[in-house]
């Protein structure tokens, strides 16, 4: 990069590339939240588009749940993401293959306690809580829908953590308003799951939420530290986790609006845990396993 452009003050995005963001760094100077901020608060064009990802969201969430299976493979779940894109591209007359992206698939537990963790094709689902994770960009513009779902019925002990994470998604929900502060919702999350046993880092991970727009995470930041005030026409997920090492996660993620006077959520799956327990295995599951390991040419690393 020619140094004779970096002379003088100057500011960049902190979600510049690494290396493009080191050189800038190295010119003494420092990245920048200026355009993030701009973009915290949408206008109603945008929110639309974020409309149209949500409800795409919500389907691929049925599709994945709809794939898996008690004893089925990830690579079952993953299939949904192709049929999600398919869908899109049929849908969205003005659609635009550059700024289009989607990932649909469950996390299994154990695996599903790592939120940031990618799960192999080969992994398969068992007992314990496994999450259904859906994030699209149409068009450049994301949402995302996640729920903990179960392929037995849950245990009493999973029940009872379940209904935990959900109370604390209640006290977050409550607490949505604009003029509200950021980090005093992750904060009352925060001090509900210490009171309950859940206060631990290694089974919080995770802050209670973050923006959405051009990109699936950016301001504001629903975390302790975060600077952010809730505004009117900002979009938040809401997902407070809890994880267990060698267990599970249990997440259940929403895209939300808010308006003037509170919030919409524009996301819709079920939240019910009875909901969320997938019925018998059918014979559509175990021939479709078979289709999708044979396109995938995955039968010799999985055995059907």
């Amino acid at each position: 990069m020619d140094g004779n452009l970096l002379s003088g003050s100057f500011l960049f995005d902190d979600g510049t590339p690494f290396m493009v963001g080191e050189v800038l760094s190295n010119a003494e100077d420092h990245p920048s939240d200026l355009l993030a901020e701009i973009r915290m608060v949408k206008s109603e064009w945008a929110i639309e588009q974020i409309e149209r990802a949500a409800r795409y969201v919500d389907w691929g969430v049925l599709q994945v749940m709809r794939a898996a299976w008690h004893g089925g493979s990830v690579a079952e779940t993953y299939a949904p993401t192709q049929t999600l894109m398919r869908k899109i591209i049929r849908e969205v007359p003005d659609w635009d293959a550059l700024a289009t992206k989607v990932i649909a698939a469950a996390w299994p537990a154990p695996l599903s306690a790592e939120p940031h963790s990618i799960p192999r094709m080969d992994d398969r689902l068992g007992a314990g809580p496994h999450v259904a994770m859906v994030l699209t960009r149409v068009n450049g513009y994301a949402a995302e829908c996640e729920r903990a779902f179960f392929t037995i019925g849950p245990t009493t002990e999973e029940r009872e953590v379940f209904a935990t994470m959900t109370r604390a998604r209640e006290i977050a929900f409550q607490m949505i308003q604009p003029g509200v502060a950021c980090q005093d919702i992750d904060a009352s999350v925060n001090v509900f799951l210490n009171a309950e046993g859940f206060g631990d880092w290694r089974t919080r991970l995770h802050r209670c939420g973050h923006g959405f727009g051009l990109g699936n995470h950016e301001p504001p930041w629903i975390a302790v530290g975060s600077p952010h005030v809730l505004r009117k026409n900002m979009l938040i997920s809401i997902e407070p986790g809890i994880y267990t090492a060698g267990v599970g996660g249990y997440r259940n993620s929403d895209t939300v609006l808010l308006t003037e006077d509170g919030y919409r959520c524009l996301t819709q799956a079920p939240i019910a845990i009875d909901a969320l327990v997938i019925g018998k295995t059918t014979v559509r599951h175990p021939f479709a396993s078979y289709l999708t390991k044979r396109a995938l040419s995955l039968n010799k690393r999985i055995k059907v």
